[in-house]
């Protein structure tokens, strides 16, 4: 069932989305988009010649998992923008919680717009990625 505009108000959340990305998903997922698979996401040497203390989840995971949250909590949205900055690295097999709320509320040309704050937590609470995600909603003519 859809989720419409006039159901949404500021500060509703969404999530959240408990995930543990493993190696074999990330393999699987970056095989999908290239041919090589880049050292820094499957291997601990590789990883570690780049800078990071493990391998780590691609930025493109990561918002593919935001993504799934917003798919969840409003199936049959349209998402325009979806923006994300990693404040450090996702490593593999990390108990992460994706989640998001709503920020703001309009509508434009016709549609229910929605904006959204997105983030990526650890077990701690301690936030490894951001975002904002602008989302199309339909009307149902309620408000």
């Amino acid at each position: 069932m859809p989720r419409y505009f006039e159901d949404v108000t500021i500060g509703d959340e969404l999530g959240p989305l408990e995930r543990s990305i493993d190696t074999e998903a990330v393999i699987e997922f970056c095989r999908l988009w290239q041919r090589e698979l880049p050292k820094r996401f499957v291997s601990l040497e590789g990883a570690r010649e780049e800078g990071f203390p493990g391998p780590i989840v691609p930025a493109h995971m990561i918002m593919a998992h935001l993504f799934r949250l917003v798919s969840l909590w409003a199936p049959g949205s349209q998402l325009r923008t979806l923006d994300v900055v990693l404040r450090q690295p996702v490593l593999h097999n990390q108990a992460l919680s994706f989640r998001g709320v709503v920020t703001d509320t309009q509508v434009q040309d016709g549609h229910g717009v929605v904006d959204l704050d997105l983030s990526v937590e650890d077990p701690h609470s301690e936030r490894l990625a951001g975002g904002r995600g602008v989302l199309q909603l339909p009307l149902n003519g309620r408000r």
